[in-house]
């Protein structure tokens, strides 16, 4: 069975998108034989951080519910580049209700034997059909929180209903996190009762505004370090799925992006 990895935030600027996406180019550019589909959601297109023609749920919701869809169609068309696939959320805002959980386990279902690795980036509403379709399907959720007081406060509070649909929190990405900061993770990890090996930073970044401008990763247009914890989050999902996270190869033409 394909594993799924589970992207979702707290709160709609935790990052989730960056994450999800930056992971997704990291893997693909660094284990060469990794098939790997990066899958918005959620009630949003999901989109952001690529410059690339993205095919959107909007496009295939009803073949998908007539059982008309057809795969092969949808995979060349979502195609990105060697080894990676994209297929992106809800477009239109009218749209976003007509879309439930079943859709995504639909969706999932037809997909999953495709790939190496499903990536999710399911946003942050609990209240979305689609993102609670995909956190019923993750084999590992990795949660986004930053240090901020009420995105601790917001994940205290739905880490109940986490609980209540049966949702188990494997990781907590910390994102733009700041060594500085008097939150450090020894407290973050107390605060949210977190085993603290399970707490992985993404120190912070000031290039966001740059990197939606242009249209890509902070991998592509950020500082090292991100570059460097982004790796650590790969690797970690990589090491979770079974597969070795030291990189299999390097294509001709291979550039760090570190």
């Amino acid at each position: 069975m394909t594993p799924i990895i589970v992207f979702t935030g707290v709160d709609a600027k935790a990052g989730t998108t960056m994450i999800a996406q930056s992971v997704s180019d990291w893997i693909v550019e660094n284990r060469d034989d990794k098939k790997v589909l990066l899958l918005s959601l959620h009630g949003k297109p999901g989109t952001n951080y690529t410059d690339k023609k993205v095919p959107c749920l909007d496009e295939i919701r009803i073949p998908l519910d007539n059982n008309v869809l057809n795969k092969r169609e949808l995979i060349g068309s979502s195609r990105q580049g060697t080894g990676l696939y994209q297929i992106g959320g809800v477009d239109s805002i009218l749209d976003r209700r007509r879309f439930t959980a079943d859709t995504a386990a639909s969706l999932i279902r037809i997909l999953e034997d495709e790939f190496d690795l499903i990536v999710i980036d399911a946003g942050n509403e609990l209240d979305n059909g689609l993102t609670v379709g995909a956190l019923k399907a993750a084999k590992w959720v990795f949660c986004i929180v930053t240090q901020q007081e009420s995105y601790l406060e917001r994940y205290t509070a739905i880490a109940g209903i986490y609980g209540q649909l049966g949702i188990a929190v494997s990781t907590l990405i910390i994102n733009q996190y700041d060594a500085k900061d008097s939150y450090g993770l020894s407290y973050i990890a107390k605060r949210l009762d977190a085993d603290p090996v399970s707490l992985l930073p993404v120190n912070l970044d000031r290039n966001g505004r740059l990197a939606e401008k242009s249209r890509q990763t902070l991998l592509r247009c950020g500082e090292k370090q991100f570059g460097f914890d982004v790796a650590a989050v790969a690797m970690t999902v990589l090491e979770r799925c079974g597969y070795p996270s030291e990189p299999r190869k390097r294509r001709k033409g291979w550039k760090s992006f570190t």
